[in-house]
């Protein structure tokens, strides 16, 4: 996108399935989420840009040879239009090839990525917060009648968990994170947020007949992370203050799923926008 000569993006982070090698190190790609005013499913073509002088990059070329496949699936950093068409900044393969495992993106995400276990640099845990299923309501009782639809994803994707987050009379932010440590039924997951939530948040919560915006229920789960892109998730936590399974702070954006021995795991979960600024209280993403 361009203002007077001048970019207007430096562009966004979004997943891409090959769909074909075009010429020059560049490829056709699917888009598998809304990106620089493209729907999901548009199918453009796009290169790997040189920011660098004197730097070749890492283009499709290259990831052809190292093993990327066309049913494969790639993270285009900061894509955007230039003068010469649609390039990246950079394409990071997420998924070699199809055979490699099935993908599945989540849009509209918040993400928070858990600490490394003791003794261990790496991250092998995440949370994934689905905004876009998330339910207003006007107190606890109404949202837990509308949220059970919501939950079937969750559940398949991983230890299911619901937060209800919102803010008080004197507009203090609150959030009730329930779950997320063991597999439950969407019924179980309802009956425990009404046996755990504070009878305070309970009241603080209800909202009908006020001005004041109504609180929501958000469904989340806690999946392991994909072994191969553990390095390059390790180093996005070091960067972003996310919390712990306590204390979330989240991200937003697209996650991308990789399904390995019949379970999910989380392969990218990736800030939509570059720099991202630090991780945010779920309440504060949301209000």
């Amino acid at each position: 996108m361009q203002v007077n000569g001048a970019r207007s993006s430096i562009g966004t982070n979004v997943p891409a399935i090959v769909r074909g090698w075009e010429k020059e190190g560049r490829a056709r790609v699917e888009l598998l989420a809304p990106a620089e005013g493209l729907p999901m499913g548009s199918e453009i073509t796009v290169g790997v840009r040189a920011e660098v002088k004197g730097r070749t990059p890492h283009d499709f070329a290259l990831l052809n040879k190292q093993g990327l496949r066309v049913g494969g699936i790639v993270l285009l950093r900061r894509l955007r239009q230039d003068e010469g068409g649609m390039t990246a900044r950079a394409a990071e393969i997420l998924v070699m090839r199809e055979s490699d495992g099935a993908g599945f993106v989540i849009q509209d995400a918040a993400s928070c990525i858990l600490p490394p276990p003791p003794g261990t640099a790496m991250v092998n845990e995440g949370i994934v917060a689905m905004l876009s299923s998330a339910v207003a309501a006007r107190s606890l009782t109404e949202g837990v009648a509308k949220v059970l639809p919501s939950l079937d994803q969750p559940i398949v994707f991983g230890l299911p968990g619901l937060a209800f987050i919102g803010k008080t009379r004197s507009g203090d932010p609150v959030e009730v994170i329930v779950g997320g440590d063991v597999p439950m039924q969407g019924n179980d997951l309802i009956a425990r947020m009404l046996r755990e939530c504070p009878k305070d948040v309970i009241k603080e919560s209800r909202t009908s007949g006020t001005s004041r915006e109504p609180w929501r229920l958000v469904p989340f789960f806690r999946a392991p992370i994909d072994p191969d892109r553990s390095s390059k998730m390790s180093a996005q936590a070091a960067n972003l203050a996310y919390g712990s399974a306590d204390e979330p702070r989240w991200t937003t954006g697209n996650v991308v799923l990789r399904a390995i021995s019949n379970r999910w795991h989380i392969c990218d979960a990736s800030p939509a926008d570059e720099p991202s600024g630090p991780a945010m209280a779920l309440v504060d993403l949301s209000f």
